[in-house]
């Protein structure tokens, strides 16, 4: 991986845990959907939507 790359998805991961989630879930999903987002950032996602709730 590039510098580059690591950049994007540092920036990626810094987007998704600052998110306001009072926007709606556009964002994250842009997010997830990206090629670059890494498995930590997604896993992180869905940890901060409080899957417990649903399960």
């Amino acid at each position: 991986m590039t510098s580059n790359e690591q950049n994007i998805t540092k920036k990626l991961h810094q987007k998704a845990r600052h998110f306001n989630w009072d926007d709606g879930l556009d964002g994250l999903y842009k997010i997830i959907e990206n090629k670059k987002c890494d498995k930590g950032t997604a896993l992180m996602i869905f940890r901060m939507g409080r899957p417990e709730w649903n399960l």
